[in-house]
């Protein structure tokens, strides 16, 4: 498996921004099932915010996995982000 320090520091930047997403989301969910609309606006901007910066997060992931596939010593044993 082929992973480069920036790799690795991508993974953990993207999962930690990927578990506060996912927190954020599900207090979101709880306050619409508790039909909580207080709750629901404080915690919008906060979702918003974190839904982006997961997607952005997740593009320099994938970006930077792009340049090992295009390097040919890297096409064997490379984990790439689409199969994680």
């Amino acid at each position: 498996m082929h992973r480069c320090s920036e790799c690795a520091r991508l993974w953990r930047e993207y999962n930690f921004v990927n578990s506060m997403f996912l927190t954020i989301a599900g207090n979101r969910h709880l306050a619409s099932i508790q039909q909580d609309r207080v709750a629901r606006a404080s915690i919008e901007a906060l979702y918003q915010e974190a839904a982006e910066r997961r997607r952005t997060t997740r593009k320099g992931l994938k970006d930077h996995q792009a340049t090992h596939d295009a390097a040919p010593e890297a096409r064997e044993g490379s984990t790439s982000f689409a199969s994680a």
